[in-house]
């Protein structure tokens, strides 16, 4: 296991990634001779690592002799039929609990829960009947268009079926023949024939490929159709993947421009990149001259864009959705065996294919310096998810086990039990297609996916190639329903995700159940390239649930709930020394710089001011006294040096903000359309749009049209007349002093950047960020955000303790640790702006409030169900130990 973490942690698909040893700088790269790229600092110093040949070779000998070892594999049976039987013990035991506990969480069962189809090849991502319609359209709408070129002659798409003697009539499933059918069982290369509708290349060429005479127009309309499928369901997502072949540079280039300039961007879809193991096909014909050429086709555009996007932007754009590579051909092939004495990839230059662990290593090696660079360049990293173990030798498995995060099938796992438990230890991800694998090379009862699931392998469904194997829109759920009925699994087996007891499954789990106290979302920080509109979510806001999680396990925490009168002590000794400042620079320091007042103004008068601002929180949330009439009297009291009324409207909308987060026109701290469209990414309009942001809340304050209530119209009374008494008393000159410190300490100032703290986008799928700096000790720890909106009736004195107490909530989400840093990285960042809030609808957010209100059961009594919560929950433990869950 020691030797399969060197290599994920090297090549950072796990999620304590391996980053460049040097600070950030002009790197460069070049491919060595050895075969594998590496990244060179600009004193021409190698700072990227890779595993050596030989070194993979020499651990991969080690795992081969271990699993054939006699006594390991009796102890691994042994073990395996341990799980068989925890299993079977658990299922006895727990299965009626299970059951009715599942009935109490409200809203969520398997057609609503978000389901990932992780293995899904997009040239057969639709049905054939969805094919066969879009043909028969496009056969009647548009004959006349130029579709392809064939002996230097066009050809329309009439022209094309005519030759074919077809016409949109004569069409039919039967007639396109794209579905798998009993020759095809044991015949792979049969299986790609499926691929050519009607047996015709050209068909393929015109319909489902991506670089054609037409540019993919068609594909790009088929799949985006495909995709709007998927958004219909609503629960479901994919990752379709989309073939790179190694044989041209300019691969990357073409696919990037065709998912961009076709816009097929969608929350719901990620891609991995197929790479067919096909370097003997393309050097019989001369396509490339050895398997180094090859490797540079692939990772040599990957490099060129990490260093500067600017050279493929369009390909930057599209790898911000990529998550993997994958390495695919039929896997029965004979092939030689790895050695240590095979040719560098520079030397192999002869017409034979390279064994499938020669590619394993060759992709996961580039995979290392690269996702090393990108990781230090806060770009996305890529996963090595291989096809592996579906037919031929298992020791494909074994070099998958030391490389790749993932795999894809698997199922001869089976026959290799010790590599069977080693993959149960790590938790490797097993994506399996048990109607694929029944069509092609084990009858469906003899699929192993049942025993891997009840043995608590992290085994999930998936549905391979649409096109030849299912029947509906809705593919997945197919391999669902199929799996329960054939397997006998109740609606808690085969409810997603996995519930295994592991570390890498509960990371799963709450990542994609929105039921979870710690789900972040599956939304990116821009769902389309450039955009000028909000990231949009269908959830409720998360702070609600994990007020229910972490009070459910730790009731303790209300104990901290009350108030805290040292905070009106704080605020009278600012007021204080604000207005003794603004008395000395108005009338004993007179003949001051207004440079110096300045900078006074800046340092200590914006500082005071953002304290203020505090302090005004604090008692917009009755957190100083218990009465909210001395709360009240709290805040004006320190908006008194302040010049403009701003404590009781806060307060107000503060509040609205609370209630009704990330809803949009409800929630008054969003951006306005206006900001959107005039800051958007420019980093100079950022700049000042951070110097003027106290600005901007009054302004976001007025576009809510709201008539002012008794208590504003009291505030604004009270400041215009100390306004004229500081003015009249003092000077003029100390009521600017006092209004630039207001200006400067909530603009561009460290105590001001917790407003782009809290709830700016820094990191997808999380809507609100906490700050774990030293500037919370002045600023009475209001950079605990998180903790303060899921608890906002504890005081700022007490806010650390719940963070303690519930460490296991927050610790998971990504937190601060300084204010400048937020502010320059805020506006330097091309993907932050105004448009980085999350938003959701008004009835998005009706869900989410009454979905966790847990209803009452109407049988048995809700007292009869509490009274049994204990023994549920040591029920449901003893499931996660046994692995069940799909």
């Amino acid at each position: 296991m020691e030797l399969r973490q060197k290599y994920i942690k090297l090549s950072c698909q796990c999620e304590q990634v391996t980053e460049i040893d040097c600070a950030y700088g002009d790197f460069n790269f070049r491919l060595e001779s050895s075969g594998i790229y590496a990244v060179y600092n600009e004193s021409k110093q190698r700072v990227s690592s890779s595993p050596t040949f030989s070194e993979f070779c020499t651990d991969l000998d080690f795992i081969l002799d271990t699993i054939a070892n006699g006594p390991v594999k009796t102890w691994a049976y042994r073990q395996l039929k341990y799980l068989d039987t925890k299993w079977q013990m658990n299922a006895l035991e727990n299965e009626h609990k299970e059951l009715l506990q599942s009935r109490v969480v409200p809203h969520r069962d398997l057609y609503n829960v978000r389901k990932v189809d992780g293995h899904v090849h997009l040239a057969s991502a639709m049905n054939e009947k969805h094919l066969l319609r879009f043909i028969k359209h496009k056969l009647k709408s548009e004959p006349d268009r130029v579709v392809i070129v064939r002996d230097g002659k066009t050809l329309t798409l009439h022209q094309v079926f005519e030759s074919l003697n077809l016409t949109a009539y004569d069409l039919s499933i039967d007639t396109l023949d794209v579905h798998a059918e009993k020759d095809e069982y044991r015949r792979f290369d049969r299986l790609n024939l499926k691929y050519n509708p009607v047996g015709q290349s050209r068909l393929r060429e015109i319909f489902l490929k991506t670089d054609n005479y037409i540019n993919g127009a068609f594909f790009a309309e088929i799949t985006k159709e495909v995709i709007s499928d998927l958004e219909q369901t609503k629960y479901q997502m994919a990752e379709y993947r989309v073939s790179i072949y190694g044989h041209s540079s300019d691969e990357w280039d073409k696919l990037a421009t065709w998912v961009v300039d076709n816009d097929i961007f969608s929350d719901n879809v990620r891609w991995l990149i197929q790479i067919p193991r096909l370097y003997n096909v393309y050097k019989a014909n001369g396509i490339v001259s050895n398997f180094e050429q090859l490797l540079a086709n692939i990772f040599g555009p990957l490099f060129e864009v990490t260093r500067d996007p600017s050279t493929h932007p369009k390909l930057h754009l599209f790898l911000q959705r990529v998550v993997g590579l994958d390495s695919v051909d039929d896997e029965s092939k004979h092939e030689c065996q790895l050695q240590m004495d095979l040719p560098l990839p520079r030397e192999w230059d002869n017409d034979k294919a390279p064994p499938y662990a020669y590619y394993c290593y060759y992709l996961m090696a580039n995979l290392c310096p690269l996702n090393q660079w990108r990781n230090i360049c806060g770009y996305s990293t890529f996963a090595f998810r291989p096809h592996s173990g579906e037919a031929g030798s298992t020791d494909h498995l074994a070099a998958a086990f030391l490389s790749a995060q993932s795999i894809n099938h698997g199922a001869l796992l089976h026959k290799v039990p010790a590599l069977q438990y080693l993959f149960y230890l790590q938790q490797i991800g097993l994506a399996m297609s048990p109607l694929s694998n029944n069509a092609l090379f084990q009858v469906y009862k003899n699929i192993p996916f049942n025993k891997f699931f009840q043995r608590g392998l992290n085994t999930t469904l998936s549905t391979d190639d649409p096109l030849q194997f299912h029947y509906t829109r809705e593919p997945l759920m197919e391999e669902y329903s199929v799996a329960a009925q054939i397997w006998k699994y109740t609606s808690v087996d085969i409810m997603p995700p996995h519930t295994t007891d592991t570390a890498a499954s509960a990371h799963v789990a709450y990542r994609d159940d929105p039921r979870h106290p710690l789900y972040l979302g599956t939304w990116k920080q821009h769902p389309k390239p450039d955009a000028k509109e909000f990231i949009h979510d269908n959830l409720e806001e998360p702070h609600r649930k994990r007020q229910k999680a972490i009070l459910a396990k730790h009731p303790e925490v209300r104990q901290l709930y009350g108030n805290e009168p040292l905070t009106a002590a704080i605020g009278v000794a600012a007021v204080l020394v604000q207005l003794a400042a603004a008395y000395a620079i108005g009338c004993v320091w007179t003949d001051m710089h207004w440079a110096a007042v300045l900078a006074i103004a800046y340092l200590m008068g914006g500082t005071v001011s953002a304290l203020y601002g505090v302090i005004i929180h604090e008692a917009g949330h009755n957190l100083v006294f218990k009465r909210p009439l001395h709360n009240r009297l709290t805040g004006l009291m320190v908006n008194l040096p302040m010049v403009v009324p701003i404590s009781q409207s806060f307060r107000r909308y503060h509040l609205e903000h609370h209630q009704f987060q990330g809803v949009e026109g409800m929630d008054p701290d969003l951006p306005l359309d206006s900001e959107i469209e005039l800051i958007h990414n420019n980093p100079l309009l950022k700049t000042l749009w951070v110097f003027c942001y106290s600005a901007m809340y009054v302004v976001r304050g007025a576009a809510m049209k709201k008539q002012p209530q008794r208590w504003e119209l009291i505030n604004w009374a009270i400041i215009i007349c100390v306004d004229l008494l500081i003015a009249r008393y003092m000077s003029v000159r100390s009521l600017a002093y006092l209004g630039v410190s207001v200006f400067f300490g909530y603009g561009m100032h460290p105590g001001a950047a917790h407003f782009i703290q809290e709830h700016y986008v820094f990191r997808d799928g999380q809507e609100t960020y906490s700050y774990y700096g030293s500037g919370n000790i002045f600023y009475l720890n209001i950079g605990l955000h998180n903790e303060h909106h899921d608890f906002p009736q504890i005081p700022w004195t007490r806010i650390w303790k719940l963070r303690r107490i519930a460490t296991e909530f927050y610790d998971p989400l990504y937190a601060h640790t300084s204010w400048i840093g937020v502010i320059i990285h805020f506006i330097a960042s091309p993907m932050l702006g105004p448009q980085t809030r999350l938003v959701r609808s008004y009835d998005a957010h009706k869900v989410g409030r009454n979905e966790y209100k847990v209803p009452p059961l109407p049988s048995p009594s809700l007292s009869a169900v509490k009274s049994t919560t204990a023994a549920v929950s040591s029920g449901l433990k003893k499931r996660r130990d046994s692995g069940s869950g799909i």
